[in-house]
C-alpha cells in the first residue's frame, strides 16, 4: 500500500502509493470497500506473526532449531503484528462501531534480522546462525518497500512488538512440539 520511500512511520492519512502489484490490489480493494460501504472498518495490519508459527518468523525459528543458517534482510523496517493482539483490537473496534481506516500493529519497528535475533534469544537458539543481508540479495520475486512501519494517528491499541514476541515465541515452541508429536504417530 505504501512505497516505503518516507522515513517516518506511515499514518492512516498518508498517500497510498504501491510499489508492486500486490500493493496495487490492496489499494483497489480498500477503495472499493470504502466506496461501497463508507461506514466500513478497514484495518491495515503490520507483518503478521501467527501463533501457530506458520509465518516467516515461525519458519525461520524452525530452521534455527535444526541448526541451519537463516539469511534475513537487515535493511528494511516494518511493524510486527501478533495475530491475537490484532484480533482483540479489531473486535474492540467493531464493538465500539468504529469506522474508516485504522493501522493496527504492535508499536515500534524492526528489521527482519532484529526480529529474528530477538525471537532466537527468547527461544534460546543459536544467534550465530542468523545472517543479516541486503534485501536485494534474497532474490524475491517482487520489490518490497524498505519502510513498512505503521503508526496510528487514531490511537495506539497494541503493545510493543518486543512484549508481543514474549507471547509469540512460547506459542511457536508449543506448536513445534505438537508437530513433532504428530509426526511420531
Amino acid at each position: 500500500m505504501f512505497d516505503g520511500s518516507q522515513s517516518a512511520p506511515y499514518l492512516e492519512t498518508d498517500r497510498l502509493e504501491a510499489l508492486n502489484v500486490y500493493g496495487e490490489t490492496k489499494i483497489v480493494a480498500e477503495q472499493t470497500v470504502l466506496t461501497v460501504r463508507p461506514e466500513a472498518l478497514v484495518i491495515r495490519p503490520g507483518k503478521i506473526l501467527a501463533a501457530d508459527g506458520h509465518d516467516s518468523l515461525g519458519e525461520q525459528l524452525r530452521e534455527l532449531t535444526r541448526g541451519k543458517c537463516v539469511r534475513v534482510a537487515n535493511d528494511i523496517r516494518f511493524s510486527p503484528t501478533f495475530l491475537p493482539d490484532l484480533v482483540d483490537a479489531a473486535l474492540d473496534l467493531l464493538i465500539d462501531e468504529e469506522r474508516g481506516v485504522w493501522h493496527l500493529a504492535n508499536s515500534g519497528a524492526a528489521t527482519p534480522e532484529e526480529l529474528l535475533i530477538a525471537a532466537a534469544e527468547l527461544a534460546d537458539l543459536d544467534r550465530s546462525l542468523i545472517q543479516g543481508v541486503p534485501a536485494w540479495s534474497l532474490h524475491r520475486s517482487a520489490l518490497r518497500p524498505r519502510n513498512r512501519v505503521l503508526q496510528s494517528e487514531r490511537g495506539e491499541l497494541l503493545s510493543a512488538w518486543r512484549e508481543a514476541l514474549h507471547r509469540f515465541v512460547p506459542e511457536v515452541q508449543v506448536a513445534r512440539e505438537g508437530e513433532r508429536a504428530f509426526a511420531l504417530l
